[in-house]
């Protein structure tokens, strides 16, 4: 009897775990040092799947980092995220919360840097651009869309 009730409390708390987990919806990326030289191209992003949540539903999170990365010569940073299309119940943010940094990327000879968020209206959406872009001929685009 007492192996059924240990069972019975990992199984329980098993699905405590992966329920906290799953209602978080955290997605993050960091890319640090990459795609400098000539030529490359950084895509970085989330996007949410979209589903209905009846009751509560968490806010959907989306983070993305870029560090010291496309400098050289005719290089592409891309960031986005796009938060969930539609969701049921109270959500404070229903168009999800969603981050964009973006240090020291993009500095050189041609560069692109692009930088935005889309989905759902009633997001949080927080661009941030920082010693990027340096050079000749280059281009920083930041929005956000709705």
């Amino acid at each position: 009897m007492r192996k059924f009730f240990y069972t019975l409390a990992a199984s329980v708390a098993a699905l405590a775990v992966s329920a906290d987990t799953a209602s978080a919806q955290w997605n993050r990326n960091v890319v640090s040092n990459s795609g400098n030289g000539v030529g490359n191209r950084v895509v970085v992003g989330n996007q949410f799947g979209g589903g209905f949540q009846p009751f509560f539903p968490q806010p959907q999170f989306n983070a993305n980092r870029v560090i010291n990365s496309g400098n050289g010569i005719g290089n592409s940073v891309i960031v986005g995220n796009r938060g969930p299309s539609f969701g049921g119940g109270f959500n404070p943010f229903p168009g999800g919360i969603n981050i964009n940094t973006v240090v020291g990327s993009g500095n050189g000879v041609g560069n692109n840097v692009i930088v935005g968020n889309g989905g759902r209206p009633g997001g949080l959406n927080i661009n941030t651009v920082v010693n990027s872009g340096n050079g000749i001929g280059n281009t920083i685009i930041a929005g956000n869309r709705r």
